[in-house]
């Protein structure tokens, strides 16, 4: 079996588009939709991040801040 790791935003991108042709989304559910697939990608824009101790440099990715989003909604 596949080591895969599943998100919000992968079972969004796989059933989206078969939900959206059965059914008409409200254009809110679309907009969060959108913000949930997008976040912390790089279509979000990013930062660099330095460690003051050892010096390592790492590429983050901005959130959506969108309050449904499973990954930032409590921030």
């Amino acid at each position: 079996m596949k080591n895969q790791t599943n998100t919000l935003a992968t079972v969004i991108d796989r059933f989206l588009p078969v939900l959206n042709t059965k059914t008409k989304l409200p254009a809110h559910t679309l907009r969060s939709l959108d913000a949930i697939q997008k976040c912390r990608t790089p279509y979000m824009g990013g930062h660099i991040e330095a460690c003051n101790s050892c010096g390592e440099i790492r590429e983050a990715y901005n959130s959506c801040r969108n309050r449904h989003c499973p990954q930032c909604g409590s921030i």
